[in-house]
């Protein structure tokens, strides 16, 4: 039952609780090339008019230079405007949000007539794709981000390399971020190196197994040598070898399951080709995709962390905690360093800024991870003892913060089970318990849908909520500064404008 007490040592800590934050790859190469014709045409018409220049005064010349950067600048403009008109767009930042839906439509269908709706959508999304390309060389060339460079150009062919080089940029860019998402997807732990050898030795012959050798296999190629070695597996003398006898096993499994469906023929195409080629990294890819498709549900995987959440009970049994409850990308784990002491600053991985732990103190806190990422880094409910003198309190009481994963988080619904087991056992075997619930700025979403979803989770994961309503707490995170005075006024407009099945819901309109 959620108690709280005046004298609750987790009122100390709660009231502490503040606002602690600052507020692909596809081949370009001809577009690329057409704008460097551009380019070398206008320098050559400059070139040849160039006796002719040195005669007229600086006025004239600079307001020909201004003339050749506005060509420039319309080129990829006018190609840009033409790609929004023909793919019936308005909003110039529209590609980018559907770019993002047709990819995992493409990436993820359920079943084959998914699949070949996906299959038609590929045309369109390689569009959105040149057209947000073109959107970045726009951006990039738009007067008022090239007048520093040209001001200090002397010469037309000058221009031409500062504006190649701002394409080149931008490719870059996108060529980074591809990069990045993969080496997001490709991380290997000697933990998920134990559990991928332990679950496929513990299956009877099926397609669930095979998947799961290969993963192990291909994971082995990628690690390196010391995690292999911590790993304590015995390997076989020729990997390769044993990966395509394992992929070939995999193949009949398939036929015999009859799970050939357009999408399951495509990633072993696919597959067939990565492991013929050595390419890892993208076979890992497309065999984690597939295991997705063969098991739903990664049953392991949830046990492991059903045991992991009923550590952690045992662990806050008869305390007083507070619980940290939010989304995914919130900044429950930042939020804990925060309130624990730890240093914090704004770090800076693959390209993203976020507030990270710089020095940690607690030694609770070493398990709790940090990260930019979409992906959460925390899988299951991990508790923090804290002691009020380690925090420059007068009182030698502590409290336990417990932090949670995200709420439909992106690593899968075992880890959204777990979450909810582990949530209840802590408010059922705890003495007391105050709950947080953090509310991101990003995460609010349009018409504020985010925050209704996340009070419908709450009010059906924890029985009678209107009855303790009182023993909550708020914490809004990654909010800049012109929009933290109007958040009263923005929960007050969520709560006015409810449908009338949503008022309905006593608990639901309570909690808001």
């Amino acid at each position: 039952m959620i108690s709280q007490s005046r004298s609750d040592p987790t009122v100390k800590v709660s009231s502490t609780i503040q606002s602690i934050y600052p507020n692909e790859k596809r081949n370009t190469s001809d577009d690329v090339n057409t704008h460097k014709r551009t380019f070398g045409q206008l320098a050559e018409v400059e070139n040849a008019t160039g006796h002719s220049q040195s005669r007229e005064s600086d006025t004239s010349i600079l307001e020909k230079q201004k003339q050749s950067r506005f060509k420039l600048y319309e080129t990829p403009k006018s190609q840009f405007e033409n790609s929004l008109a023909k793919n019936g767009i308005s909003n110039e930042e529209e590609p980018l949000k559907q770019i993002t839906a047709r990819k995992e439509l493409i990436q993820s269908p359920e079943n084959e007539g998914r699949y070949n709706n996906a299959q038609k959508t590929k045309a369109p999304l390689s569009e959105l794709e040149q057209s947000q390309l073109l959107a970045e060389q726009v951006n990039a060339m738009t007067p008022s981000h090239a007048n520093m460079d040209c001001e200090r150009v002397t010469d037309q062919t000058d221009l031409v390399d500062a504006m190649n080089r701002r394409s080149e940029a931008v490719e870059s860019r996108v060529e980074s971020e591809i990069d990045r998402k993969q080496d997001e997807e490709c991380l290997i732990t000697v933990e998920r190196l134990i559990n991928m050898w332990n679950d496929s030795s513990q299956l009877p012959s099926c397609s669930e197994k095979y998947i799961i050798s290969l993963l192990f296999y291909v994971s082995v190629k990628l690690a390196d040598k010391e995690k292999i070695l911590r790993s304590n597996v015995k390997m076989p003398n020729e990997i390769e070898e044993k990966i395509m006898k394992e992929f070939d096993n995999l193949k009949e499994r398939l036929k015999t399951e009859e799970l050939q469906s357009g999408f399951v023929e495509n990633i072993i195409e696919r597959c067939s080709v990565y492991l013929k080629d050595k390419s890892w990294n993208n076979a890992l890819i497309d065999l984690r995709k597939l295991l997705k498709e063969v098991r739903p549900l990664d049953t392991q995987e949830l046990i492991r962390l059903v045991a992991k959440a009923n550590d952690a009970a045992k662990l806050i049994k008869g305390k007083e905690i507070i619980l940290l409850l939010a989304g995914t990308g919130a900044g429950k784990s930042t939020t804990i360093h925060f309130l624990g002491g730890s240093t914090m600053a704004e770090t800076i991985v693959q390209r993203m800024y976020y507030i990270a732990p710089i020095t940690i103190k607690n030694p609770d806190l070493q398990k709790i991870t940090t990260t930019p990422f979409v992906k959460s880094g925390t899988r299951y409910i991990s508790p923090v003892t804290i002691n009020f003198k380690d925090i420059g309190g007068s009182s030698s009481d502590s409290v336990i913060l417990c932090n949670t994963p995200g709420f439909e988080d992106t690593s899968g619904p075992e880890v959204d089970i777990a979450n909810g087991i582990g949530i209840v056992k802590a408010i059922r075997t705890c003495k007391s318990v105050r709950p947080v619930v953090l509310i991101s700025y990003r995460s609010i979403g349009d018409r504020c849908t985010g925050v209704k979803d996340l009070a419908h989770m709450l009010v059906g994961l924890i029985p009678g909520i209107k009855d303790n309503i009182k023993t909550f707490s708020y914490l809004f995170t990654k909010f800049p500064k012109k929009e933290r005075s109007p958040i009263n006024a923005l929960l007050n407009n969520i709560s006015d404008e409810l449908r009338d099945e949503e008022k309905l819901d006593t608990s639901f309109t309570r909690f808001l």
